[in-house]
């Protein structure tokens, strides 16, 4: 996705929620007694989140991102090796 902070830069993260979603997390996930916070997903927008929940810039700092900047979708895992893979959908019915 086009960063949110910086249109001149690619972004890849987690979507958790979709719009109408209600998300919760923690505030500040460094701290022991870090108090967590709920948002709704408005309209036509997702919220993302990084997967290193202590140091990534994501949806906690800039909000929930429109789907305007959403350019791709993210289909095989190359790092770390052990984990090198297609990546399953959870959307898709059996």
């Amino acid at each position: 996705m086009i960063s949110p902070e910086d249109p001149r830069k690619s972004v890849v993260k987690r979507v958790v929620g979709m719009q109408g979603d209600s998300v919760t997390y923690l505030v500040d996930p460094g701290k022991s007694d870090s108090s967590s916070r709920t948002v709704v997903v408005p309209q036509d927008h997702v919220w993302v989140q990084g997967d290193n929940i202590f140091a990534s810039n994501d949806s906690r700092q800039f909000g929930a991102v429109p789907y305007g900047l959403i350019t791709g979708k993210i289909f095989c895992r190359v790092w770390p090796p052990e984990s090198f893979g297609a990546i399953d959908d959870a959307t898709k019915q059996s």
